[in-house]
């Protein structure tokens, strides 16, 4: 019996993390490189005071970053439109593509800072993607 409860609460346990990617709508808004996708949830997008507009996005690699097991990574990011910067806030690493698989968070040394992308990163143009999309 214990046995059987320890596997119930090990399945939701897996299944939370990934029931959460399912559940969003990712819309694919860039290539980063040739393997790795940027995709967005337009529906979690909302704007702060300033301007600064924060929603989940969701980086599938295609394969683990220089061999690792980091497939994929979900964060909550920030897009400052007009001075052309980015922060994250929040981010997650899976094992798995579209964040799926196991995951654990992606820890900073420091607080979130921005950063300011040049016009050739593809961070710019992604920042310049979301600040054009209208919000409801």
């Amino acid at each position: 019996m214990k046995v059987y409860i320890r596997l119930i609460i090990l399945f939701g346990i897996l299944t939370s993390s990934t029931a959460y990617s399912t559940q969003q709508q990712w819309t694919a808004i860039a290539r980063i490189t040739t393997t790795s996708v940027m995709y967005v949830d337009w529906n979690t997008l909302k704007v702060k005071d300033g301007g600064i507009r924060r929603l989940w996005n969701l980086r599938d690699m295609g394969k683990g970053i220089d061999g690792g097991t980091l497939v994929s990574m979900r964060a909550l990011t920030e897009f400052d439109c007009k001075n052309d910067s980015i922060k994250e806030i929040q981010m997650t690493g899976f094992d798995g593509p579209m964040g799926t698989g196991h995951s654990g968070p992606i820890t900073a040394k420091a607080p979130p800072q921005w950063y300011y992308p040049a016009p050739t990163d593809s961070m710019y143009e992604i920042l310049k993607i979301v600040c054009s999309h209208s919000v409801r």
